[in-house]
């Protein structure tokens, strides 16, 4: 059994959605095919827009909703030229749930998580519906089945827990008396014990692969994405970053968590904890270029340079001390996650993804009620660049050669901070792409050219 996952560019259309379909036969000839895929590309983002132009009644999230209609009905055209009136009609009354949900949403003036949740999960209905009726149309084996029956979670919306002990449980019981070929499920979408619409968050797709891969005890898990693989620097910042053919889970995990988008860091601790090796390719070359795995850590490289754009500094002045660990637990347990915290004398700053400064903003003021000295500013001008690999937490060499570059491009960072593996450093926003260029250049580019001329 293999498990495969599409990512949105890679369903982002008829053309690539054909090119996933042909990597689907072509496995399917040897095994039997889990395929998780995400929303269409591009669909999610207009979900939350429409969204909220309905939410600040504006007449145009109308306008927004026929284009994500169209949008699918031209894929379905597309794909199923011929005798497609049934998959057309079945998507019409999906889209008129959709459009009646955001009617709702502008009449009642209100949008909370639980609907969000409800809302972005038709993008992941809609394009595996219309990918499993494609393959049928042609005379495929395959089997749709919604991961929302399978995947069990707490009720924290927008970035729902899993349950593995009852996602598995149902993973198992599911597939044990399925004998189809293939089976297409939507990713990133879930039920709650109380049968809530959730989702995984965003990248949640990955975390569905790995969790049916882990339950399943398949031999590995492939994300198939619109990048040959994982690089040592985004190849939007450093387009010559080498494709790295092989990652321990813990490189892989340090640079999914200090922004690296191409998987999920939650999806990647998963694997690690089951011992799930994931591969990542590019559906529109059809080859895998990078294997995670459990390999020994080669603690004499820079593994990569990852930045992390949408982070917010929340920096508290006139705090007691010792409060602000209660405050890291309040945050904690309404599944907010600090990156990283400071403190000195009655100051205290925290890291926050950008996406949770609302409610970040909300449990701080909560916790610090009754203290009304305390002062708190907010900065969204920075950006955190990490520099990722076995080891470099506890040496000088790639620190010194770090800051260097920093000293020549004039650059002073606000705060730094490190573990075993990965420094990162805190630094001004507009300048954090030419800043990961210089350093990748420095402290991987320099080292290529010197392995490439001995």
């Amino acid at each position: 059994m293999k498990v495969l996952k599409f990512g949105g560019t890679s369903v982002g259309s008829a053309k690539n959605i054909n090119k996933v379909i042909d990597i689907l036969k072509n496995y399917s000839k040897d095994d039997s095919i889990i395929c998780i895929v995400s929303a269409v590309g591009g669909i999610t983002d207009k979900l939350i827009h429409v969204a909220n132009l309905a939410l600040l009644k504006d007449l145009s999230y109308k306008d927004s909703f026929m284009t994500i209609k169209k949008i699918h009905e031209d894929i379905i055209t597309e794909l199923i030229p011929n005798k497609n009136k049934i998959v057309l009609k079945a998507v019409e009354d999906k889209l008129h749930e959709l459009e009646s949900l955001l009617d709702g949403i502008y009449l009642i003036n209100e949008l909370s998580p639980k609907t969000s949740d409800k809302l972005v999960s038709y993008g992941e209905l809609l394009s595996s519906f219309i990918i499993a009726e494609t393959m049928r149309s042609r005379g495929l084996e395959v089997v749709r089945k919604n991961s929302q029956d399978l995947v069990v979670t707490n009720s924290s919306f927008t970035k729902a827990e899993v349950d593995f002990a009852l996602t598995n449980k149902n993973i198992r019981d599911y597939f044990k008396k399925s004998n189809q070929s293939i089976t297409i499920l939507p990713g990133f979408i879930s039920k709650s014990k109380l049968g809530e619409i959730t989702t995984l968050g965003r990248g949640g797709s990955d975390t569905t692969a790995v969790a049916l891969a882990a339950a399943l005890d398949a031999e590995h898990c492939q994300i198939w994405t619109d990048v040959a693989g994982v690089y040592s620097g985004h190849p939007g910042m450093v387009p010559d970053a080498p494709l790295i053919p092989e990652l321990n889970f813990e490189e892989m995990l340090a640079l999914a968590d200090s922004g690296a988008q191409v998987l999920k860091a939650s999806a990647v601790e998963l694997a690690k904890r089951n011992g799930v090796e994931i591969g990542v390719g590019s559906s529109f070359s059809r080859q895998m270029g990078s294997r995670i795995c459990d390999k020994d850590l080669d603690r004499d490289r820079v593994t990569g340079v990852a930045l992390e754009e949408e982070v917010v500094l929340m920096t508290l002045a006139n705090t007691r001390p010792g409060s602000n660990f209660a405050l890291i637990a309040k945050l904690a347990a309404h599944g907010l996650a600090v990156k990283s915290i400071w403190e000195r004398r009655d100051e205290c700053g925290l890291f926050f993804s950008e996406s949770d400064l609302a409610e970040a903003g909300f449990l701080i003021e909560d916790h610090y009620g009754d203290q009304p000295s305390v002062c708190l500013s907010v900065n969204r001008d920075l950006a955190l660049l990490s520099v990722v690999g076995a080891g470099i937490g506890f040496g000088t060499d790639i620190m010194v050669r770090t800051l260097e570059v920093f000293a020549q491009m004039e650059i002073q960072p606000e705060h730094y901070f490190s573990s075993e593996m990965r420094m990162s450093f805190a630094i001004e926003r507009q300048r954090a792409a030419e800043a990961v260029s210089r350093i990748h250049e420095v402290l991987i580019g320099e080292e290529q050219q010197l392995a490439t001329s001995s």
